[in-house]
């Protein structure tokens, strides 16, 4: 009875029906607990880190706000000093008419209308508002002297796919002395505010960032109850629809959420007919909800892979353990020893119970571990995602930045140069001074057309742009020489030590001729200190979100960091800290990264290599949860099943033993039992491999790309214990494989090819455990061709005794290529005479005739003696039963002879018939001779009597 047969006979009996019921419990226990514990900890994980990006959001919005805060400090000095610089062009023009007045003031000035009012506010004369007369009529009229008003309001009013962009104007109170009253109002353009504004309600862009490097959906309901989603450029305006609604239902049930993190709280829902995982957070200060949808198979699929395959893992090792317990019993002779077994129970399957416990932690503990990491590598990149987009994002908002100072720095320098080109008694020193403290610059430098200074609001005299004399800073040589209008100076400008933003604009006669150059340098503080929120180094900090994290950026040419979490390390050189082989170009692995073994996930745009690194084990919640989960495991298996199932195994044996009517019920091999726990492990692994692989390929289980992937450096670390895993179980099974084939074909092969397939089974069994040996410490890190190649290891393996192996390989060649001895040949080898019953690539087995065996190293198999291939001569006399006369005896004898020579292989030539003899009715005595091998001449002497008896008397009872 196979294998299948006995188990299903004794699962059958009572305690078997126990014995699969305890199974199957304990099966499902031990599944749930790794199913639970794994989707926790990969869920935890991610939620956490979802967490932290929902969370950035009103540090996003708040780094605006300060920003537009510094800017908007800056704008209202431009717009009071354009207003001053205004009422003095006002002032000087009391020859023209009040029209031509205000006209004069706004070009000078560059305001978009200048408006005189009398002390009730009410208009007297005005260039014309941009913004509508009513609204201005409003403003005017709370208008408080030299305090600018910004006044906000809708770009497109009337067209709702702008209805979100906004425009607006600044408007600013200048008294004019010595008048009943009367006040300039300026009308500013803040055009470079606008952008700052709009970026403060663009929820797009700010939900776009929140999910950098995320497959996520974002959503803000605003206390208008506006809802604004992104992304949804795919969605058709049906789906984008239906969408809202669900939306809108979540938004709805908010109090429903659970509490998640110090300000955010999630829910599990359905979004878009898929279930998905919703956070919330609230965010007062714009009375806004924040609403982050991420499908749940995107949060799980990882997790959800590594529960089934730890359930699997533990499944099939309860069955190995069934067969185990069955072979274990059924390896016991008689009834009493089975009985024996069913006390001894717990005690005698000891070795399959602590193979299956550990076998169960190891594996359960480097799956765990793996999805670990597989969690960190996720962190990882995203995390680098998410810093390349922020920086990418802060490079243009450094340019919008230093747009938006320079226009303004830029308009103040062409309101003066308007009013010296009118009123050229002005270019004095003492009048460019107070000129400058209006424009709140630092000073002001006039330069006739050749390049040379004429005048200056301060001491600083001689200066000159053309050559031979230059000796104007380069920075402003370049921006008076044609280049940049606007330009920021040195770090430390040698006439104020500081940096300056210098703005020059050309000067011009009447006629349009040049009439030289005007240089005025403004303070670069607060463009510095608004820069500074987007520069790399600020970028990289802020990138950081969580303790442990790094970020940092290197210039490929020499290696040197340029940015780092770590502001020390700023100007050092990374190969201290870091292999070489992680920047210059893309790096995705684990290494180590200043002492700690950080997984880095590093890109390289051919000038700088821009990495982020997350720790190896940066969880300590995730420990206990997987030593928690190993515990309980562990202690389920031990506790409630083994002691139970033992006895259940074996009692349940006994019955079906009792009442086996099939004599071969019994019959188990004696291997060793364990066997069936190391060729299951063998086939699940490779199995798993195979399944992993494809999985890998097609992106779905992250920690597997990263082990077939490669991306690891050689080394013993846990992505090459699970490569040399499946290397090893792979090229096992491939060889079991082959060696069954081998097998099988010997079974059917003729004697010499039988030798051949027993020494290449040999040969393939030591060639596995050498390729295997050489691969896995590869893997290891260890340099196997220099371990080859060296004289000095092969010279201490020749003295360890490797050429004597060397030796035996080679006789054992030379044995089966010669064709001196074959499987089932009896031969004498030196004292020891038997029977060769199996040959290897390093040993023969000789079994004598008391079935003792001898195990020989087949270089020391000499001066062998192969009796089955010495002839000998025999001679054999028979008395034959006859009822024939003795002309029909001697045809039947002859043809009988003739008939042996052809059916009987053992013969070495014919068979001869010598003589007949004492020929009667009932009798005669034949005399044979014939050839064969020493060896088996008793047996063929015997097979030849049995078969000439047979042909002749039944041929001649026939007759």
């Amino acid at each position: 009875m196979n294998r299948l047969k006995q188990v299903k006979t004794t699962m059958m009996e009572k305690s078997g029906k126990k014995f699969t019921a305890l199974t199957v419990l304990v099966t499902m226990l031990s599944a749930g607990v790794v199913f639970i514990a794994v989707l926790f900890l990969n869920n935890y994980s991610k939620l956490k880190m979802l967490d932290q990006y929902i969370c950035a959001v009103p540090s996003i919005i708040e780094e605006q706000e300060e920003e537009l805060k510094t800017r908007s400090a800056v704008f209202e000095d431009d717009v009071l000093a354009r207003g001053e610089l205004g009422l003095r062009i006002y002032e000087e023009q009391s020859e023209l008419s009040e029209e031509e007045r205000l006209e004069q003031v706004s070009a000078s000035t560059i305001a978009d209308s200048v408006s005189l009012t009398d002390e009730s506010g009410e208009i007297i004369n005005t260039t014309g508002p941009v913004m509508p007369m009513d609204t201005f009529k409003e403003r005017i009229r709370t208008l408080e002297p030299r305090k600018p008003v910004t006044e906000i309001y809708s770009a497109s009013p009337d067209d709702t796919e702008e209805s979100d962009k906004k425009d607006g104007k600044v408007l600013v109170m200048i008294p004019v002395p010595e008048t009943d009253g009367r006040s300039l109002v300026f009308e500013f353009s803040c055009k470079p505010l606008l952008e700052l504004y709009n970026s403060l309600s663009d929820w797009p862009e700010i939900l776009e960032r929140m999910l950098t490097g995320l497959n996520g959906y974002g959503f803000v309901k605003t206390g208008e109850d506006e809802l604004i989603g992104y992304p949804l450029d795919d969605l058709t305006e049906e789906e984008k629809e239906e969408a809202g609604k669900e939306v809108s239902g979540i938004f709805d049930n908010s109090e429903s959420f659970s509490s998640f993190g110090v300000e955010s709280s999630y829910k599990l829902t359905s979004f878009r007919k898929s279930a998905a995982v919703a956070l919330l957070l609230h965010y007062p200060k714009q009375d806004a909800d924040i609403l982050l949808i991420m499908p749940l198979g995107n949060i799980i699929n990882t997790g959800l892979y590594c529960a089934l395959t730890l359930s699997v893992f533990i499944i099939f090792n309860l069955i190995l353990f069934l067969l185990y317990a069955l072979k274990l019993s059924g390896q016991k002779k008689h009834k009493e020893d089975r009985e024996a077994l069913s006390k001894e129970a717990r005690k005698t399957t000891r070795p399959g119970r602590l193979l299956f416990l550990f076998s169960v932690a190891v594996f359960s503990l480097m799956l765990l571990m793996l999805e670990s990491r597989a969690t960190t590598v996720y962190f990882g990149s995203r995390g680098r995602m998410a810093l390349e987009y922020e920086i990418e994002w802060n490079s243009k908002q450094s340019g919008m930045i230093r747009r938006a100072y320079s226009d303004i720095y830029l308009t103040r320098a062409k309101a003066l140069a308007e009013l010296l080109k009118n009123h050229k008694e002005s270019c004095t020193r003492s009048d460019l001074k107070e000129l400058s403290d209006t424009l709140m610059a630092e000073y002001v430098m006039l330069f006739d057309e050749t390049g040379n200074e004429i005048i200056s609001s301060n001491s600083y005299t001689g200066f000159s742009v053309s050559e031979p004399n230059a000796n104007l800073s380069e920075e402003y040589r370049a921006v008076l020489l044609g280049y940049p209008s606007v330009v920021v100076g040195p770090q430390n400008d040698p006439y104020t030590n500081k940096q300056q933003i210098g703005a020059a604009v050309l000067l011009t006669k009447d006629s349009g001729e040049a009439d030289g150059f005007l240089l005025a340098a403004f303070d670069a503080g607060a463009m510095n200190a608004e820069l500074s929120g987007t520069s790399l180094e600020n970028t990289v900090n802020k990138a950081v979100v969580s303790d442990g994290y790094k970020a940092a950026v290197i210039r490929n040419e020499d290696g040197q960091f340029i940015a780092n979490t770590d502001a020390n390390k700023i100007g050092l050189s990374a190969e201290y800290y870091i292999t070489t082989q992680a920047y210059g170009d893309d790096y995705e692995g684990f290494t180590d990264y200043d002492g700690d073994t950080m997984y880095v996930s590093g890109t390289s745009d051919g000038v700088n290599s821009l990495l982020f690194m997350v720790p190896e084990r940066s969880d300590n919640n995730m420990d206990v949860v997987i030593a928690l989960m190993l515990g309980l495991l562990l202690a389920i298996i031990a506790f409630l099943y083994y002691p139970k199932a033992c006895a259940l195994c074996a009692t349940a044996m006994n019955e079906a033993m009792e009442k086996a009517i099939d004599e071969e019920y019994g019959k188990y091999d004696e291997k060793n039992a364990l066997l069936i726990f190391t060729h299951g492990y063998i086939v699940f692994i490779t199995l798993m491999a195979v399944i992993t692989f494809i999985a890998a390929i097609k992106m779905k289980w992250p920690a597997f790309t990263f082990v077939f992937g490669g991306f690891w450096s050689r080394g013993l670390h846990l992505f090459s214990l699970w490569a040399a895993l499946y290397v090893l179980a792979v090229t096992l099974s491939l060889e079991l494989l082959l060696r069954r084939l081998l097998r099988n074909s010997a079974r059917q092969a003729d004697i010499r090819t039988r030798t051949v397939l027993k020494l290449t089974d040999s040969f393939v069994s030591y060639a596995t455990v050498i390729l295997l040996l050489v691969v896995i410490l590869y893997m290891f890190g260890v340099n196997t061709v220099a371990l080859l190649a060296s004289a000095g290891i092969v010279s201490i393996a020749v003295g360890m005794g490797a050429k004597d192996m060397v030796s035996d390989i080679l006789a054992g060649l030379f044995l089966a290529v010669e064709d001196s001895v074959h499987i089932g040949d009896d031969v004498t080898v030196g004292s020891w005479k038997g029977r060769v019953t199996n040959m290897g690539i390093r040993t023969t087995e000789i079994t004598d005739e008391n079935s003792n065996v001898k195990i020989m190293n087949n270089s020391r198999i000499s001066d062998v003696v192969n009796m089955s291939r010495q002839k000998t001569s025999c001679v054999l006399e028979l008395v034959l039963q006859v009822s024939t006369g003795r002309e029909e005896t001697e045809k039947l004898l002859a043809a009988a002879v003739e008939t042996a020579s052809d059916e009987m292989p053992q013969l070495y030539g014919s068979l001869q018939l010598e003589e007949i003899e004492d020929i009667s009715k009932k009798s005669c005595k034949v005399r044979l001779s014939y050839i064969c091998s020493e060896a088996a001449r008793e047996a063929v002497t015997e097979e030849l009597r049995e078969y000439m008896k047979k042909q002749v008397e039944q041929d001649g009872e026939g007759a």
